[in-house]
């Protein structure tokens, strides 16, 4: 039983993005665009922690937005150590927090859907105005996360293929593919 590999082509029109530059230059793209609001969110914390020494009872709301901004500085963290080493599987995290935005922002567009059309009920003009803003409000986002979202799909499946073709830059091949060949010797023994 023969297994036939696909055949790795880095240049195919998958592995890039709608703006004509290559999925490696945009996942990187992204994760400094990451990098820049983890910066921005260490800044605000620098004012949070200001306000706690204010008011103590912001402790708590302090404590959550500390696990927040680590959990998201180790995810972008691991995104870059993906890119940088070409290793497909410290995508995943990025690409599960991606899939639960999805789920998130489409969650909200529902539930914003049913109130704006209960409004409708209520007031026609005024419900389709809150129809239309909420609309627009998570249309932008839900885009802009999908097309994020591919971008990174597609680097995974880059860097994955790439690693299992014979000719990528990384050979891998499993234990159970590895073919053994004999040799004779060069003086055979009478």
């Amino acid at each position: 039983m023969s297994q036939v590999q696909p055949q790795f082509d880095p240049n195919h029109s998958k592995y890039f993005c709608c703006c004509g530059c290559h999925v490696t230059i945009g996942a990187k793209i992204i994760a400094s665009l990451q990098t820049a609001g983890i910066i921005l969110i260490a800044i605000y914390f620098y004012s949070m922690i200001e306000q706690v020494k204010r008011e103590p009872h912001f402790t708590s709301i302090l404590v959550t937005f500390i696990c927040i901004f680590l959990t998201i500085t180790s995810i972008n963290g691991s995104l870059w150590y993906g890119l940088i080493t070409e290793r497909e599987g410290f995508l995943m995290p990025t690409l599960i927090c991606m899939g639960c935005s999805l789920l998130l922002i489409g969650v909200g567009a529902i539930i914003s859907l049913i109130s704006s059309l209960t409004m409708m009920l209520v007031n026609p003009g005024q419900g389709l105005v809150v129809l239309m803003v909420c609309f627009v409000y998570y249309l932008c986002p839900f885009a802009l996360q999908y097309w994020f979202f591919n971008i990174i799909n597609n680097i995974y499946g880059y860097f994955k293929l790439q690693r299992s073709s014979p000719t990528g830059d990384i050979i891998y091949i499993p234990q159970s593919q590895q073919v053994y060949v004999a040799v004779p010797k060069e003086n055979p023994e009478p």
